[in-house]
């Protein structure tokens, strides 16, 4: 499955999402997912 399709099920929009993690790797929305793998989901980064 994809990172998008994960964020589809959870409710998580992706204007929500400024960027993931898994294993060690920044991943896209199109990227594929092992039922295994742990996702960390990250919110747009602000500041000035």
């Amino acid at each position: 499955m994809t990172l998008g399709y994960i964020l589809n099920k959870v409710n998580i929009s992706r204007e929500e999402v400024g960027f993931a993690i898994c294993r060690s790797k920044y991943i896209s929305l199109d990227d594929l997912v092992n039922p295994e793998d742990e996702v960390r989901i990250f919110p747009p980064l602000g500041g000035g």
